[in-house]
């Protein structure tokens, strides 16, 4: 479910992240997956859910509004890539690429 306008963003946050992110390599390719399928991080106090309210996690991926909300704890690449993972299994899905299929037979394992 989407998330609900989160006014807990922070922007300064988001800003310095954005820019950390281009400092090394890995954060140069997601940069880049931002880029082709239009994604966009935020830095938030607290991720919520559909609803407004906070949820027990450090970083989510709203799949609809093409967004990923990360807490201050949640900066690290390895938690973002782990989230931008979740719009390419979506790319894939919504082209019925036989790698999603794949995907899903060793998931169902």
């Amino acid at each position: 479910a989407p998330f609900k306008n989160n006014p807990q963003v922070l922007e300064s946050e988001t800003q310095t992240l954005k820019e950390d992110m281009l400092k090394s390599k890995v954060g140069d390719s997601l940069q880049y997956l931002f880029e082709k399928l239009g994604l966009d991080i935020n830095v938030v106090n607290s991720v919520t859910d559909s609803n407004g309210k906070p949820i027990d996690q450090i970083a989510a991926a709203d799949i609809a509004n093409r967004l990923i909300e990360v807490t201050k704890e949640g900066q690290d690449i390895s938690i973002i890539t782990e989230e931008a993972s979740h719009f390419i299994v979506e790319v894939l899905k919504s082209q019925g690429h036989p790698l999603y299929d794949s995907m899903r037979r060793v998931d169902e394992s």
